[in-house]
């Protein structure tokens, strides 16, 4: 008696209903599915992630340019400054 409680046991022959086995099969592809849908969701929080990173490469590249140009300036400034300071003490000392 122990087989007569299954469900699809008790259905007539006519009509059809999932045994056990396929509703693991159906439950596996929804899970699947889900999977893919959160795996796809992760590849595009990658690719924005990446795009980040690139983004932040090229502004870090722009700054150490601007960093660059600031010391030569910063440097032409001294040597200015030097040069009008030399010319001072030799006009100085005449």
């Amino acid at each position: 008696m122990g087989y007569l409680n299954h469900w699809w046991v008790l259905k007539p022959k006519n009509t059809f209903s999932f045994p056990l086995t396929m509703k693991k099969v159906l439950f596996l592809a929804v899970a699947a599915a889900s999977l893919s849908f959160t795996s796809c969701s992760s590849k595009k929080e990658e690719a924005a992630d990446k795009q980040g990173d690139a983004v932040q490469a090229a502004a870090n590249a722009d700054a150490a340019k601007m960093e660059a140009s600031a010391d030569s300036t910063k440097k032409a400034g001294a040597n200015a400054a030097d040069a009008i300071k030399s010319q001072a003490d030799t006009t100085k000392k005449k």
